[in-house]
């Protein structure tokens, strides 16, 4: 099997994702191209390469007339979805020409099948399992709400509201101290 994987151009645990799933393929020997850009020199790459589909990270960036270009050339399009339910009316421009959708999101799934999309899978957002581990019990910690990840506006309101309730709130991600206040990080 050969994979296209078209990068999603994106910076921060994006290049994690991106440097992980190359990982995966080298493991499981795969033949696969990685891609960030489709240019002119890149497109020709491709050809010779044949792949027999092209997954495609996020892909809000990959613009439309590549994706044309690939489904002209009989190349299947996946796109992994890692930012559903946040970013669904993106998605839902990105999903037009897929061959494929997944999405990190369960309920997504069925939101995507509604609108009468046949391919779609829940795939879990991707994960180095040399890096993260279970911890044993002597270094958890409990609270009744636990956050990881990126302050989405939405997340930031759920802890400016939880906080006010008898619950042990936790966030874990960078950024948090820019989008709350110091009496809402404090508690």
């Amino acid at each position: 099997m050969k994979v296209l994987y078209i990068q999603s151009g994106y910076g921060g645990i994006y290049c994690y994702f991106d440097r992980w799933a190359e990982e995966c393929f080298r493991n499981t020997h795969t033949e696969y191209m990685s891609a960030d850009t489709l240019e002119a020199e890149t497109l020709v790459k491709i050809e010779t390469f044949q792949p027999d589909f092209a997954l495609l990270m996020v892909g809000d960036r990959v613009p439309h007339d590549w994706l044309t270009w690939l489904k002209g050339k009989g190349i299947p399009v996946y796109v992994w979805l890692t930012e559903d339910p946040f970013y669904m009316d993106i998605s839902l421009q990105v999903i037009k020409l897929a061959d494929a959708i997944l999405t990190i999101e369960q309920n997504a799934v069925l939101y995507y099948q509604g609108l009468g999309y046949q391919h779609v899978y829940y795939v879990p957002i991707p994960v180095n399992h040399r890096l993260f581990k279970k911890m044993g019990t002597e270094h958890s910690y409990h609270s009744n709400l636990l956050i990881i990840g990126y302050p989405y506006p939405n997340r930031v309101q759920l802890i400016k509201e939880a906080v006010h309730l008898p619950f042990t709130v936790r966030v874990i991600g960078k950024e948090w101290r820019k989008y709350l206040p110091k009496k809402v990080l404090k508690q």
